[in-house]
């Protein structure tokens, strides 16, 4: 199942990316997912993958090895620590570990955002702000608890 794809990530926050930053938080999550879902079929070491992790890196994500664990494994190595693996699995294997890492992160950082908005309107009572926060809301509802691997065939 692939959980990014229900979210509207024309509109969802951007979190202070940067000035004229187009990507958005959950568009990059979305890249990683389909990296994960694909790295056994092509090359998931692409520009669009690297952007999406140079997005997510300066947010603070816990443990902070997470993303550099990510980047590290774009590419297939020949794992001699894993001989029995072949085809792209040892990869997928850290990748979808390191994603769900990731995955986590991005759901915290949605429910601080909704946290952090809902003091702003106890002070401002806002419309602007309580749609922000509804619209927050149904984009975390979209994302499970916890993200489950589902291979392609």
């Amino acid at each position: 199942m692939h959980y990014c794809n229900n979210i509207d990530t024309e509109n969802i926050f951007s979190y202070g990316i940067g000035i004229g930053e187009s990507m958005r938080v959950l568009g990059a999550l979305m890249i990683l997912e389909d990296a994960v879902l694909e790295c056994k079929l092509r090359s998931v070491d692409t520009p669009e993958v690297r952007a999406a992790l140079d997005l997510l890196e300066p947010l603070g994500f816990e443990p902070e090895w997470i993303i550099r664990q990510f980047r590290n494994h774009l590419q297939k190595h020949e794992d001699s620590f894993a001989p029995w693996c072949d085809g792209g699995e040892a990869q997928q294997q850290i990748l979808r570990v390191s994603f769900a890492g990731i995955y986590g992160n991005v759901r915290w950082l949605l429910d601080w955002q909704i946290g952090r908005l809902g003091a702003c309107w106890c002070k401002t009572r806002d419309p602007a702000v309580w749609a922000e926060i509804e619209r927050l809301r149904s984009a975390l509802a979209k994302l499970p608890p916890e993200w489950c691997f589902a291979p392609r065939f």
